[in-house]
């Protein structure tokens, strides 16, 4: 009967089959599609058809999945299989036994280049094994791949993912902790993770949970099941449940940790959930009976002596333990009479009591002694009754003060329990009430941390004041009643009372909670408690940052910590980070030594630095940054070697198993540490004359070729393109071989068959490609472009041209256009060309366009706010893709002047000459132009550009020698014109004029082939000479004018010649305000200060002040002035040496020398007198993109460049406005009018161009470290404003 089924399957399958194929082909003619081959091969296993066990066991309904293979020849038929199967409405019924229940195309396997790729479709995925087998194609996940490169040899297919094997593992890790938070901790962190949790290609985690929190506390461990977890009854039984009754056979916690280690299960993994109270084994007990005769009366005490020493329980075997021993009873002969007494808690029974005479009361049905020996040989037994606490209160009525300390003292020091026999202990004595005469009266009071009930305390008068409706003495002597009661200490288990993370306080009567610091209750309107617990208090969240920027906040539990980040330390390191105290970026270049090790520079950056090698070294591994463990070393020429080798083989087979030999070597090739080999090429191979008849023909391989002499002298047998040839007739005598010639190839590769996603996907591909791609040494990709695609448009072939390009002239003309020809040119062609030139890239020009607004308004703000506006774009703005805005500028100003308009031109816009003329000009007519006109051209123009060429002067006020060659060196290697944009060029750079101390005399001397003006020779003292009415050097600073202009070869030999002179003059004076008087006088002198032409004094400083302490002389330093190191030693400095100096000796030099200046730090300060707003913009950026420091030589480094002013016209005014963070000086605000107002006697802005005087300084911001400062004393918030501290309080 299976076998007749199945060859009804097989029959139907394939009938359903050719139905669908069959479709295929009536489609595929309909369409007019090439032809397609398709075969249909079945699969047999054992005779049978391929197919899986059958799923369903039983004899009525039997299952089969039948895999059939497809053969096509086109990838367009897979399409159409699909289409026709999602066609299909399944079930699909057959006849009455047989249905088809679905039909999926499983797998799809085409040719990729030399190999066959297998794709899974939807749902399916291939094996782990199979994707190691066959080298996955994609990225392997969950233990499964969708894509494999070749065909299984076992004629396995994709298969459905819910069926690929996988095996369940379950761990249980024990983790210890000595802090709860670990658990919080623990369980924020599970919460967070997202799972399934990938591993490895085969392994991901499905769940992890916590199951189990084991603590310790006063009466032992505690073991806790986590949220839908449970212990089985036979836990909870075994350890004793501490969470309540046993319900479903389960528990939630339970007293102790498991002896076997196994923690808490979910409900479904319990197996030993026996009913409780139905033990799996029961134990025995036996009582055993001995009775003792003896004549000596000792030996009773004796034996009770030995068994008040016996530890319990007394293991006999492993199954048997003694657990009680007891002497039970003593019977002696009294005169004519036995007497038996019962031991400890063993009584007689009440009809024994009766038979023998018990010889004491009869309490309670039962006596402990009896007159007579039991004839049935019973003895005491154990009084039945539960066991019970007793409080005893022990009432001392007469005693004195001795004895109540006496009490008081035995009480605190008897060690409890207390055993009195194995049945009863005394596990708390407490001295309660102390009473006694206080003259005529009895005072009856309570001992610490005891109270009288409130009841006694309103029968009686009270003698300590009632607190909380108790009270702790009284005036009386209370005949009966209870006595003082111990206080509830309810902070006994203050966890239970006030919840975690909280202090409790216990007071008479009542409690107190609080919480740690660093933890707060969520409801701040209750008091703390068990149900209104202390949380931990995230100081990490405050806003703004409680560490500051650049930091690290961890909270931790109850506080938290703060860290800077790496490459930050704090500002002063002995205190903690806060707000107070910030992050600051660590200068590692100048606070490390050789933080990037020998040989290397060292460039700071925010947060970290940067390192590279000095010229001619290079750094030791490549692979990683220059730094101390990984230096830069010396560059060692490397030596290369081309070593050809001559392979004669009869057989040419050789050549191809070389060539695959040599595809599949990995290089570089190590042959030892100091050789590798870097490439291997087959150059030249020759075919001898067996093949050719008459003589060898030697032919190049790859990119190798013969050169051109070479070519020529044994005929070429191929063209000579470019000097080159690849076929020669003949064997080089000379032993030579191919070459491979620096050459630029374009290579074009022409994929023939593929789908539209593989045309984006090598789009974005081609797009991404970082270039110059490096092949290899002497191969470098600099282009890859993508130009044309062609697919079919129903019947016909269609090529189109990728984003701007085109196709030549010629094959538009020799092809149908699909789009039409523009300028000889076309886009698409109805075809597929089978040679000639692909689709070239063309250039398309670009188009500027100048576009005139004109703004009508009444107030004259709106043009300050235009102003400010365009200042503020970002430009090139975009927008669209193919159109920007550039510029933007405004070019006119109009505005009504009494009786007529006055059109001023704005920034470097100027009228031309004839409008100057024509509108009469307003200011002077210079180089043709003007800026402004009296009235509003009637033609609507407005104010242009003119090409003009400007002059700019830098005048660099201090610096050393150094910094003159510098320069020099700076400006002669710059590439000229230097284009700044489109419209700017610098055509020159000139180094004019170089102003430096000669002594104590400024001189200025102008520079190779320039001279001082004539009228400048004449102002000042000339230092060389005057020349044809021109001078090289001047004895003065100027503060206006020209400064050295270049002139012609006469003057060219100059040599200017340097006077520099340094005068210390020594005053002696026994009364020490002479030098705070001198000090006072220096400060008024206005320098340079002219003695005579020819002679200026430009420094005057007193350097040093010595004084008679006591015994000695003490030479202190003023200002900047130190002493050297050695004169430090010399003479015992009283300060501390810092740098190879110190400002303070204990003695008078005897060689005379007074302080000196050491090498300092110089501030440089750069005019820039003429430039327009671009050329701020320029220099500002300039300014920010320097790495500083920056190293001129070994002991010259630029700390610092700021730029502080920036000065332009506005309309026909001059406006200087600081930079941000800077300021005029108090002075200069007053001394010009002020555009911004004043604050605090400083302005930001001057209506002015200041020839002398100090420019714009940087603010100084007190409040950087206020509190650390004492700037603002006693307030909340500290205000930085220009030079001044702002107080300002603020309340919450």
């Amino acid at each position: 009967m299976a076998g007749q089924d199945t060859g009804q399957i097989l029959k139907y399958s394939i009938g359903i089959v050719i139905a669908v194929l069959l479709t295929h082909e009536c489609v595929a003619e309909t369409l007019d599609f090439p032809e397609t081959s398709i075969d249909l091969e079945f699969s047999y296993i054992d005779g049978q058809l391929h197919h899986r066990i059958p799923r369903s066991t039983g004899s009525e309904l039997l299952e089969f999945i039948v895999i059939i293979e497809v053969n096509a020849s086109q990838a367009v038929v897979i399409e159409q299989i699909r289409a026709s199967l999602a066609s299909i409405t399944f079930p699909l019924q057959l006849d009455n036994n047989t249905e088809v229940t679905a039909a999926n195309i499983t797998t799809v396997c085409q040719p990729n280049v030399t190999d066959y790729q297998c794709v899974c479709e939807d749902g399916y995925a291939w094996s782990y094994n199979n994707c190691q087998t066959y080298r996955a194609c994609g990225k392997i996940s969950s233990g499964s791949c969708g894509c494999i490169n070749g065909i299984p040899s076992d004629g396995e297919m994709c298969v459905l993912e819910s069926e690929l094997p996988f095996t369940d593992f379950l761990f249980e890790i024990e983790l210890e902790s000595t802090s709860i938070s670990v658990i919080n901790e623990m369980r924020d962190f599970l919460q967070n993770i997202t799972f399934p949790l990938q591993f490895s290609e085969v392994v991901e985690v499905l769940d992890m949970d916590i199951t189990t929190v084991c603590s310790f506390n006063d009466s032992g461990y505690k073991c806790v099941c986590e949220d839908q977890y449970f212990w089985p009854c036979d836990k909870c039984t075994v350890y004793g449940n501490c969470d309540g009754n046993i319900i479903n056979n389960t528990c939630s916690c339970i007293n102790n940790i498991p002896s076997d280690r196994q923690f808490c299960q979910t409900i479904n993994e319990i197996a030993n959930n026996i009913a409780c109270g139905q033990p799996s084994s029961v134990s025995a007990e036996y009582l055993t009976e001995v009775q003792i005769d003896v004549e000596n009366a000792a030996i009773i005490d004796q034996l009770r002596t030995i068994l008040m020493s016996f530890n319990l329980p007394y293991t006999v075997s492993d199954s048997t333990n003694i657990t009680e021993i007891n002497m039970t009873t003593v019977c002696s002969l009294n005169e004519t009479q036995y007497q038996c007494q019962c031991e400890n808690l063993f009584v007689w029974p009440n009809d024994t009591c009766h038979s023998y005479e018990a010889c004491d009361d009869i309490i309670d049905g039962s006596c402990t002694c009896i007159n007579g020996l039991p004839t049935d040989g019973q003895f005491c037994q154990l009084k039945e009754a539960p066991p019970s606490d007793y409080v005893i209160d022990f009432d001392v009525r007469f005693f004195d003060l001795f004895l109540v300390n006496y009490l008081r003292n035995l009480f605190t020091n008897i060690s409890l329990p207390l055993t009195l026999s194995n049945s009863i202990h005394i596990t708390d004595i407490d001295m309660t009430t102390v009473c006694g005469l206080n003259g005529t009266e009895y005072e009856c009071k309570c001992e610490e941390d005891h109270v009288w009930p409130s009841d006694t305390c309103r029968a009686y008068e009270v003698c300590d004041g009632i607190v909380g409706g108790t009270c702790g003495c009284i005036q009386a002597l209370p005949s009966d009643g209870p006595l003082c009661q111990r206080d509830i200490n309810e902070c006994k288990d203050a966890v239970s009372v006030c919840g975690q993370y909280s202090d409790c306080i216990n007071i008479i009567g009542s409690h107190m909670c609080s919480c740690w610091s660093g933890f707060n209750i969520s409801n701040k309107d209750s008091p703390v408690s068990r149900n209104n617990s202390c949380q931990d208090i995230n100081e990490c969240l405050f806003s703004p940052s409680i560490c500051g920027p650049h930091s690290i906040c961890t909270n931790q539990l109850g506080s938290y910590n703060c860290s800077c980040l790496n490459g930050f330390s704090a500002t002063i390191s002995s205190l903690p980070i806060s707000n107070n105290n910030t992050c600051t970026d660590v200068h590692e270049c100048l606070n490390t030594l050789e933080a990037c090790g020998p040989n290397s520079r060292c460039f700071n950056s925010i947060g970290g630095y940067n390192c590279s090698c000095l010229s001619e070294f290079t750094v030791t591994d490549r692979s990683q940054p220059v730094s101390t463990s990984n230096p830069c070393n010396v560059t060692l020429p490397l030596t290369e070697y081309l070593i050809e080798i001559q392979i004669n083989s009869m057989d040419s087979s050789i050549t191809n198993q070389l060539r695959n030999i040599l595809m599949y070597i990995s290089l570089p090739y190590t042959i030892t540490d100091s050789t590798n080999i870097t490439e291997i090429n087959i150059t030249t191979g020759m075919i001898s004359g067996s093949a050719l008849l008459c003589c060898y023909q030697c032919k190049c391989e790859g990119l190798f070729v013969w050169p051109n002499d070479t070519c020529h002298s044994y005929d070429a047998c191929d063209d000579i393109t470019n000097g080159s040839c690849t076929c020669i007739n003949a064997l080089p005598v000379d032993g030579q071989f191919c070459q491979v010639l620096p050459s630029k190839y374009v290579i074009d590769i022409d994929v023939r068959f593929f789908d539209l996603f593989l045309v984006d996907y090598l789009r974005n591909l081609v797009k991404n490609i970082s270039l110059p791609l490096t092949l290899r040494n002497s191969i470098n990709v600099t282009d890859i472009d993508m130009t044309t695609v062609c697919g079919l448009n129903g019947t016909e072939y269609e090529c189109k041209c990728e984003e701007d390009h085109v196709w030549p002239s010629d094959t538009c003309r020799a092809y149908e256009v699909c789009d039409g020809i523009v300028g000889g040119t076309c886009g698409c062609i109805q075809a597929l060309p089978s040679d000639g030139p692909l689709c070239q890239r063309v250039t398309l020009p670009l188009t500027e366009y100048l576009i005139e607004i004109q703004i009508n308004s009444m107030d004259s703000s709106i043009t300050n706010q235009l102003r400010n506006i365009l200042m503020l774009i970002s430009l090139p703005y975009t927008i669209t893709d193919s159109t920007n805005i550039t510029e933007i500028n405004i070019t006119t100003v109009c505005s009504l002047n009494q009786t007529q308009y006055q059109c001023k031109c704005e920034g470097l816009f100027v009228w031309p000459n004839d409008t100057c003329h024509s509108y009469d000009a307003c200011d002077d007519i210079t180089n043709g132009s003007c800026t402004c006109i009296n009235a509003l051209p009637v033609d609507g123009q407005f104010c242009q550009v003119l090409p003009s060429k400007y002059v700019i002067d830098i005048d660099v006020r201090f610096f050393d020698l150094f910094l003159v060659d510098y320069l020099r060196n700076l400006v002669k290697n710059i590439s000229l014109p230097l284009t700044l944009r489109n419209s700017i060029n610098v055509t020159d750079i000139d180094m004019t004029t170089v102003c430096g101390l000669n002594g104590t005399e400024y001189e200025c001397k102008c520079e190779e082939d320039h001279v001082w003006p004539n009228d400048t020779c004449r102002a000042y003292e000339v230092c060389d000479g005057i020349v044809g009415g021109t001078c090289g050097c001047i004895q003065a600073l100027p503060s206006e004018g020209p400064l050295c202009q270049r002139v012609c070869g006469q003057y060219s030999d100059l040599t200017l010649p340097v006077n520099e002179y340094l005068i210390e003059i020594q005053i002696n004076s026994m009364d020490s305000s002479i030098t705070s008087r001198l000090r006072n006088i220096l400060m008024f002198i206005s320098l340079p200060y002219t003695i005579t032409d020819s002679t200026n004094i430009t420094e005057v400083n007193i350097t040093t002040v010595c004084s008679l302490n006591e015994t000695q002389y003490q030479c202190k330093c003023e200002g900047l002035f130190v002493w050297p190191n050695d004169t430090c030693h010399s003479y015992d400095a009283c300060d501390v040496i810092t740098d190879g100096s110190c400002t303070c000796i204990n003695a008078l030099p005897i060689d005379g020398q007074f302080c000196q200046v050491l090498p300092s730090n110089y501030v440089i300060d750069i005019d820039v007198r003429f430039f327009d707003l671009f050329l701020v913009d320029y220099l500002r950026n300039f300014v920010k993109n320097i790495s500083l420091p920056l190293t001129l030589r070994n002991s010259i480094n630029i700390t610092d460049i700021d730029m502080t002013t920036v000065c332009g016209l506005n309309g026909t005014e001059y406006e200087c406005k600081c930079e941000e963070d800077h300021v005029w000086p108090n002075d200069t605000c007053r001394a010009y009018e002020v555009c911004d107002g004043s604050v605090r006697g400083t302005c930001e802005c001057i209506q002015a161009l200041p020839l002398v005087g100090p420019l714009c300084q940087r603010d100084i911001n007190e409040c950087k470290d206020a509190v650390f400062n004492n700037t603002c004393r006693d307030v909340d918030e500290c205000v930085e404003i220009s030079d001044v501290c702002a107080i300002t309080h603020v309340k919450i």
